[in-house]
């Protein structure tokens, strides 16, 4: 039969498209059947690419019709008669013996096809098989393949009704037996500790007896996973390729070298997930903040975590405490009327730098003041729930820095380590320094740290002598992104030759990942490349006497810059998390996550929204014995938003929205 589609040639107006399906009689002449074959056949403007195939396996031959504007499918509905299709394979022919004429021969009739390559304008039909129309013939007598090599081939007799593969020289080949999938199981979840997924399936077997090969499938978020060429009906993935708590598809198919023979399924699995109860979203009337930090404490003595808020909330830079109030049924936060510096790019701490036995205020950053932009660092000093201004300021004014409290020299009051730039424009003249407390003022301890900004500065006991080191990261002012360790031998900080990453725009973070007593360190921030600031995150494990060395974990862990980090034991398992926020890049990724710690994995346990310009604050803000965190950054949106999560490990009451 014939199927004609498009304007006649000679016509390029606006003539309407015209079809026509053209049913051979037989006898050399034709009828025009579009109509009654297609009914209801929807206008088309344009011209229509035609093609021709068995479509849904059945035997009869479907119709694609496709345009700038349709796409349409027919699928038809058969009949009576009978027929077989032809696919050929060659083996010094070509792969699909194109170019091969194909002769059925059944009931005293000749049936001539050709395999082709394309077969009509931009399309190919039929597949590179050959569709044969046997009317009441219900058996094949033969079939002759004349190949284009010139070999001839003679097959058969073959039954009506079915596709059957001719192979050159050799004869019908049958594909590999179907097979179906065994483990993992349908939605089976893979537990997060597991080192490896084990993949397996039935064996399939050729009717003809040669050797069966496998291909395995596996798909799923950022994974389109082939694997070629397995003899075993059997394979082991490791799942560091996997990402936890997401789901995946596989399947397999098999080949005796001619056929392929999908498995009768499609599985599907899961790999790790959440294990515990996620955290309850605390709505606090708290603004956030940018550029900025929070920092818990108990200024008022009354066993409550209260809270000091520095940054920018989009609009003005502030400074506020927040008291704990548990005179209601549920512990909420109040703001207290108390005269702060407002401040940006800013950090705040409590301190009881004058050893009275109270948590002061200090703060350091960007303050507007009389019209002007400053740097400031100043103490507020706590008297009955009053905070007074002191006029000594520690040490100069710092912005993109970092500010944290410890007892280097242990002589029982609060020393400070301060990194940041020192000016508001180029040269930001950056500092790293330690400013000893002596009876509470402050005097530069001349510890030659090198100077950084837009990074951190923490302080560690890394060698287990007793006393304080120091971990710093940061740019040096000059383009230089650095990573440095100083050990405190006696007072004096003596470098410690490492192969720390230089990085910016992070935080230097301890605590003992792997349970051996010393304090590992982990290192967030970023460094340059085609994104302008890539994140990284990097583990180190100590060895008991200040080395470190890489470890493995980090792959479980998403790299941040911009962001926060810090180490707890959130479940209360005796294993040190980690708590992660930031981005991926300088513009987009952004990352939210608590990974447990399971003992030779860190597994992602649940997620929050990951924010840029981020401060974090871990405490038991309920006293119920687990840690709550709060985190503020700059959001999706480009506003600063704050986050109060409260930990749901120990169950306690939450108020109803």
């Amino acid at each position: 039969d014939l199927f004609v589609t498009n304007r006649p040639a000679r016509f390029f107006d606006n003539t309407p498209v015209r079809h026509h399906l053209y049913r051979n009689r037989g006898d050399g002449t034709f009828t025009d059947v579009f109509d009654q074959a297609f009914p209801g056949f929807p206008e088309v403007p344009d011209e229509i690419v035609a093609a021709a195939g068995d479509l849904n396996g059945d035997g009869w031959v479907d119709l694609v019709l496709a345009s700038s504007t349709h796409n349409l499918v027919f699928l038809n509905e058969g009949g009576h008669d009978h027929w077989l299709q032809i696919a050929l394979r060659g083996q010094t022919a070509g792969l699909l013996g194109i170019g091969s004429r194909v002769e059925v021969y059944a009931n005293g009739r000749r049936f001539t096809r050709t395999i082709a390559g394309g077969e009509a304008f931009l399309s190919q039909s039929h597949g590179f098989t050959a569709h044969v129309g046997l009317g009441e013939a219900t058996l094949v007598d033969s079939i002759v393949v004349r190949w284009p090599t010139g070999t001839v081939d003679r097959f058969g007799p073959f039954d009506a009704d079915q596709t059957i593969t001719l192979v050159e020289g050799t004869g019908r080949n049958e594909p590999p037996l179907t097979f179906p999938l065994l483990t993992p199981t349908a939605e089976e979840k893979i537990p997060f500790e597991a080192q490896t997924v084990t993949f397996t399936w039935a064996p399939s077997s050729d009717p003809e007896g040669a050797p069966v090969t496998y291909t395995f499938f596996l798909q799923g978020p950022g994974l389109d996973s082939v694997v070629t060429g397995l003899t075993m009906p059997r394979l082991d993935l490791d799942t560091h390729i996997l990402l936890q708590g997401q789901r995946y598809f596989w399947t397999v198919t098999a080949s005796d070298g001619v056929h392929v023979r999908a498995s009768s399924q499609r599985s599907t699995f899961r790999y790790a997930g959440a294990t515990i109860v996620s955290p309850f979203e605390l709505p606090v009337p708290i603004p956030g903040v940018q550029h900025g930090s929070v920092d818990f404490g108990d200024y008022d003595a009354d066993g409550d975590l209260d809270l000091l808020i520095t940054g920018d909330t989009g609009s003005r830079a502030i400074s506020r405490i927040y008291r704990a109030d548990d005179s209601l049924a549920f512990k909420v936060y109040v703001p207290i009327d108390v005269d702060l510096l407002p401040v940006e790019r800013s950090q705040g701490r409590w301190i009881d730098y004058d050893g009275d036995g109270d948590l002061d205020v200090l703060l350091t950053g960007m303050a507007p003041i009389s019209s002007e932009t400053v740097l400031v660092s100043q103490f507020f000093e706590n008297r009955d729930g009053s905070f007074l201004f002191d006029p000594d300021p520690p040490f100069p004014g710092t912005h993109s820095g970092s500010l944290e409290i410890g007892d280097f020299d242990n002589d029982g009051d609060p020393d400070l380590l301060v990194t940041g730039a020192t000016r508001l424009e180029p040269p930001y003249e950056p500092i790293s320094r330690i400013y000893r407390n002596d009876g509470g003022r402050f005097t530069d301890h001349q510890a030659g740290l090198t100077p950084v900004l837009f990074g951190h500065a923490s302080w560690a006991d890394i060698d287990g002598d007793g006393d304080l080191d120091v971990a710093l990261l940061g740019e040096r002012g000059n383009g230089r992104l650095i990573t440095r360790l100083y050990r405190n031998v006696d007072g004096a900080f003596v470098e410690e030759p490492t192969d720390l990453p230089g990085l910016a725009f992070g935080k230097t973070t301890w605590g003992d990942i792997d349970g051996d007593g010393d304090l590992d360190l982990l290192l967030t921030g970023g460094t340059f490349g085609p994104n302008l600031i890539e994140g990284r995150t990097r583990l180190f494990f100590n060895d008991g006497q200040g080395h470190f060395t890489p470890s493995s974990l980090d792959q479980d862990l998403a790299p941040a810059a911009f962001g926060s980090a810090f180490l707890l034991d959130y479940d209360g398992d005796g294993l040190t998390d980690v708590l992660l926020s930031g981005l991926r890049t300088t513009l987009a990724g952004r990352v939210g996550w608590l990974y447990r710690n399971l003992q030779g994995r860190l597994a992602q346990e649940f997620s929050f929204s990951g924010l840029r310009f981020s401060a974090l604050a871990v405490g038991d803000y309920n006293g119920d014995g687990d840690l709550d965190f709060v985190l503020t950054g700059q959001g999706s949106d480009g506003a600063p938003i704050m986050g109060f999560f409260i930990n749901q490990i120990f169950p306690e009451p939450i108020p109803s929205p």
